[in-house]
């Protein structure tokens, strides 16, 4: 996420050219343009308060008192069970990492699309 060099993926089938594209839009993303004095956690595992359940965070940026989560789906982003999930990592960020400031997105990595969450 910090250097977004994707060069590494050749273009040698039309299949792995639309996934490189793919993932170069992902990461124009504008919470990814700086990390510089961010932390980023990929598939960050937390156990709850009362350790009796589990969840992996897909993306987790952490810059100052305020936090990014970014939950990735392969196409539907629309089901209202993902309200749910990511209002319940946002309890988990605040206890864990002590931020006031929390946005939670969904993002659709075959439609290519970004929304964002109100949480509850």
């Amino acid at each position: 996420f910090k250097t977004k060099d994707t060069s590494f993926i050749n273009n040698l089938s039309p299949n792995l050219k639309k996934m490189k594209n793919k993932i170069d839009k992902f990461l124009s993303l504008e919470f990814f343009k700086d990390l510089s004095s961010s932390k980023v956690y990929k598939e960050y595992e937390f156990y709850s308060e009362d350790n009796l359940s589990k969840g992996s965070i897909d993306c987790l940026i952490i810059k100052g008192n305020s936090a990014v989560i970014i939950d990735y789906k392969l196409k539907n982003i629309s089901d209202e069970k993902y309200v749910d999930q990511l209002s319940y990592y946002a309890k988990e960020v605040k206890r864990l990492f002590k931020v006031d400031d929390i946005k939670t997105f969904l993002y659709s990595i075959m439609d290519e699309e970004l929304k964002e969450v109100k949480i509850k």
